[in-house]
């Protein structure tokens, strides 16, 4: 049985770290409606705080609640100023 990270979802190793600034939740189907993004690291945190708006809905400490028509966006802004999503 392979283990992952229940942060980041990759695979975990003795030595593991999380790769991921961001990682998105959500079941990946057409009809998710809502996406949960947690920002793992300063740098994803920082880019949140200079990108999103201050009143989203959050969810956790780090986390935010995004609509299916947002995400994508989200994403690859994220991707594009050089952060790492899972």
């Amino acid at each position: 049985m392979n283990r992952v990270c229940s942060t980041c979802r990759g695979a975990w190793e003795p030595e593991h770290r999380c790769a991921a600034d961001i990682v998105v939740s959500g079941d990946g189907t057409p009809f998710c409606s809502v996406y949960v993004l947690n920002f793992l690291t300063d740098a994803a945190k920082q880019w949140r705080a200079q990108n999103l708006p201050a009143d989203a809905i959050t969810f956790g400490p780090d986390g935010i609640v995004v609509e299916h028509r947002y995400v994508r966006d989200i994403v690859e802004g994220a991707i594009n100023d050089g952060l790492e999503v899972r």
